[in-house]
């Protein structure tokens, strides 16, 4: 988890190399399993018995930690995990687990997120859920356009 914590150009090829691999293998429990381990028991259980209000003002906050997120992407309420799908703090990990969320709320809200790394558009793109998917490939076009323009 160190390398995906570093800032960079190198962050970004890790990021591309560890989607790649993803590719090949879209297993999401795997991912599942990878998020829990990124998230730590101590910090779920520590979210278990909190009112969601008070969760879903930790997602949404901007200083939330990954850790914090990554547990709180394991939440059952729809709202707190479209929340950590909008974080900028949230663990690329914890996206990559969240394309295969099961509520298309919370793909869609995903989708939406100029910041996620094209190749989770890409895989977004390609959702079963039509306004997911269009959405998706809406926020792709708007990338391109931003750069086209730089």
């Amino acid at each position: 988890m160190k390398a995906i914590a570093r800032t960079g150009r190198s962050k970004a090829n890790e990021d591309d190399n560890l989607i790649e691999a993803s590719f090949d293998r879209f297993d999401f429990s795997a991912l599942w399993a990878t998020a829990v381990i990124e998230a730590g028991s101590p910090v779920v259980e520590l979210t278990n018995g909190i009112d969601d209000e008070i969760l879903l003002l930790l997602a949404e906050s901007p200083a939330a930690t990954g850790r914090v997120l990554a547990s709180l992407a394991f939440n059952e309420s729809v709202e707190i995990r479209q929340a950590v799908a909008d974080n900028p703090n949230t663990p690329f990990l914890t996206m990559l687990m969240l394309v295969g969320d099961e509520s298309a709320d919370v793909r869609f809200r995903l989708s939406e997120n100029y910041d996620l790394p094209n190749r989770l558009l890409q895989l977004l793109a390609e959702d079963e859920n039509p306004y997911v998917s269009c959405r998706a490939q809406h926020t792709l076009d708007r990338k391109h356009e931003r750069k086209m323009a730089a």
